[in-house]
């Protein structure tokens, strides 16, 4: 029995200690600090052929870029065209592979500092017509 607790504390305290580390850290899953909106598409979202990244920024003088990175770790930027208040960008995604991917946009300047956005999940999922894309089964 007696090597049973010594196990048994052992375990407790690099959990004790795993605890004590992460209460130091803000979560992850909390609300958001971002400052750039990603209004379009939604997380989650399954796509098809071309889709248009649309983003709410905090400031029109800042550089924004919008990023498509893929599982594999493969990063794409997107080139993006403002309306004044609103970014946009088109992501075609017949030149991606069918696969989940992840939206992010950033923006920067020389006098002020980096300002960012939620990382969103997609699905490019080819196979679907644009049509039919973004249909979410009822469970």
């Amino acid at each position: 029995m007696n090597k049973y607790w010594k196990r048994f504390s052992k375990l407790l305290g690099i959990i004790i200690a795993i605890m004590g580390i992460a209460g130091q850290y803000p979560s992850v899953l909390g609300s958001s600090n971002s400052q750039i909106v990603l209004l379009s598409p939604k997380p989650g979202s399954i796509i098809a052929d071309i889709l248009i990244v649309e983003m709410r920024t905090p400031k029109q003088n800042l550089d924004y870029q919008l990023y498509l990175l893929s599982s594999a770790g493969k990063q794409v930027s997107i080139p993006l065209v403002s309306d004044g208040s609103n970014w946009y960008g088109n992501l075609d995604t017949k030149n991606f592979p069918n696969e989940n991917y992840y939206l992010y946009a950033v923006g920067t300047s020389k006098d002020a500092p980096i300002v960012d956005s939620d990382i969103i999940q997609i699905v490019i999922d080819n196979t679907l017509s644009s049509i039919q894309s973004d249909i979410k089964p009822a469970y």
